[in-house]
């Protein structure tokens, strides 16, 4: 468990805030937050919930940010292929992310992907991959996927919203170095399409 203190508009701490491993007894605040994080959409809580359902489900990697006893945030980072030819290389995506409407804007998304990352370099793994925001996510280590030879076939986003942080020094250059194929393909698992 991390803690952290965010910050009000005006900079003083605000209040204290938790992140920690979802449980089974976040389940539902959790769809509660992305519904309220996403103007309604169900489109979050139905995607985190077939997630937990499959085989590419890392429980150390569904996080939850918790203030004054209750759920604020969640973030979950999954399992995904990285397809060079005909080999298929597991590594990571990170999707949802969601905050309360009330506690954006304090640093709480922030703190649940710094300590995502911090838990996924722990497990092992090399890569993480999103579609995001070109201006926030970049702050976290994110940078274009294709400016490392990595593409996205699956949906048909801008090569900016394509974005992968390296975990393991070096590992864009070792794949770079040894790719087969002209670029590396990011597979999302059929969970994201359900």
């Amino acid at each position: 468990m991390v803690r952290i203190e965010t910050e009000a508009k005006g900079g003083e701490v605000e209040e204290m805030v938790q992140i920690r491993t979802e449980t089974n007894g976040d389940i539902e605040a959790v769809r509660q937050v992305h519904l309220a994080a996403f103007g309604g959409r169900e489109d979050e809580s139905r995607l985190a919930d077939r997630i937990r359902e499959s085989a590419g489900f890392v429980p150390e990697l569904s996080l939850v940010a918790e203030a004054d006893g209750g759920v604020v945030g969640h973030m979950l980072i999954s399992k995904a292929e990285l397809v060079d030819g005909q080999d298929a290389t597991d590594t990571l995506v990170l999707a949802p992310i969601g905050v309360l409407p009330d506690a954006q804007g304090r640093g709480v998304g922030g703190a649940l992907i710094r300590e995502g990352i911090r838990r996924a370099e722990q497990l092992g793994y090399k890569l993480i991959f999103l579609i995001g925001h070109p201006s926030y996510y970049p702050k976290f280590g994110f940078k274009p996927a294709v400016d490392s030879g990595l593409v996205l076939m699956q949906f048909d986003v801008p090569d900016d919203v394509f974005m992968v942080r390296e975990l393991a020094e070096g590992e864009l250059a070792r794949l770079a170095a040894t790719r087969k194929e002209k670029y590396g393909e990011l597979k999302y698992p059929q969970t994201f399409f359900a």
